[in-house]
């Protein structure tokens, strides 16, 4: 099934991994008009349309739940209307959300009209490009203005096993030269700063030699004492550091066994929907389910019951009906289990 993607700055997104990361947040939208017929996603309501803002934490603090909002300004033909919502979840410093918002579309110009989402955080309000509800991103690199990407979407084989996306198709090569020349660019750095230290440590030495005195050789082995001593500290918390970092990857391991193992998940239950950088999972109301025995059912605890609500925009939670579908996670895809 092939799919048309409204570009959102992905090649910004790439090159992150590439460059320290700063305080501000980065924010990115997406405009999908309707969903496929066959979607097992929740259906839009007539006239609505679907924003996805994803919101990057590049601070080394968490975005806790209250001191932020999320939000989407949409411009048509002089007029400027704003949309917004309060999360319920706090972001993790590093982590990546992504939040869905229907939108009224109807009387909208999708020649001329334009949107753009947007983070309010701790009063401070973070802008994305400004994207064109036809094309996506608007940018002056390309011919007519802005920037188009499509994807084929491969289908699962017998097994059930979804195999590896397909390029973009409009994607150039300068993109993956960008990457290259980035990455050849810091490791040229790092090897320029490696004999920079290295020629440091051998004018060091050379000046060292040049000492003949007793008191000044006395000196020099109290130096070199004290550089030892460092080096073995320096080797010890190297040390301590790594078996830290075994530990913490050891109890996440454990935590996650446990968390699967009190999971009560039949997998003909939950389906998925891929998009983009994402991946859906879907849940059909059955007789006598609730948002709380779903989330028991696929988290192994009633304490998501919020998580799944606000995915949905549920307000109440007797108000979903046995064979409705809903979301129960949202995944990034490097992160999904296939």
């Amino acid at each position: 099934m092939r799919q048309s993607i409204k570009a959102a700055g992905l090649a910004s997104l790439l090159l992150l991994s590439l460059t320290d990361l700063s305080a501000e947040p980065l924010v990115k939208g997406f405009f999908v008009e309707k969903l496929p017929a066959n979607s097992l996603s929740q259906a839009l309501a007539p006239g609505k349309g679907l924003v996805l803002a994803h919101v990057l934490n590049q601070s080394q603090e968490a975005i806790t739940t209250g001191n932020y909002q999320v939000g989407v300004q949409i411009e048509d033909k002089g007029n400027i209307k704003t949309y917004s919502l309060s999360p319920k979840d706090s972001i993790t410093p590093g982590a990546l959300k992504t939040f869905r918002m229907a939108v009224p579309i109807d009387g909208i110009d999708k020649k001329t009209g334009s949107f753009k989402v947007f983070s309010r955080i701790n009063g401070i309000t973070t802008w994305s490009e400004k994207y064109s509800f036809l094309q996506g991103l608007q940018s002056s690199n390309s011919k007519n203005g802005v920037t188009t990407l499509f994807t084929e979407a491969p289908s699962p084989d017998e097994y059930g096993v979804i195999g590896k996306e397909v390029p973009f198709e409009n994607q150039s090569s300068n993109s993956n030269n960008t990457l290259k020349s980035s990455s050849k660019k810091k490791n040229d750095s790092d090897l320029n700063k490696t004999k920079v230290d290295e020629n440091k440590v051998a004018l060091n030495n050379i000046d060292s030699t040049k000492v003949q005195k007793s008191n000044e050789s006395k000196k020099e082995v109290v130096d070199s004492t004290k550089v030892a001593v460092s080096n073995a500290k320096d080797k010890a918390n190297e040390t301590l550091k790594k078996v830290d970092e075994t530990n913490n990857k050891a109890k996440v391991v454990a935590s996650e066994a446990k968390s699967e193992a009190i999971r009560k998940i039949n997998p003909s239950e939950f389906k998925k929907l891929r998009t983009m950088d994402e991946e859906l999972i879907i849940y059909v109301v059955k007789n006598g389910d609730t948002l709380k025995s779903i989330s028991e059912n696929y988290y192994g605890t009633a304490s998501k019951e919020r998580t799944i609500a606000d995915l949905n925009f549920i307000e109440k939670s007797s108000s979903i009906r046995v064979g409705e579908e809903i979301i129960v996670e949202v995944r990034p895809l490097s992160k999904s289990k296939s």
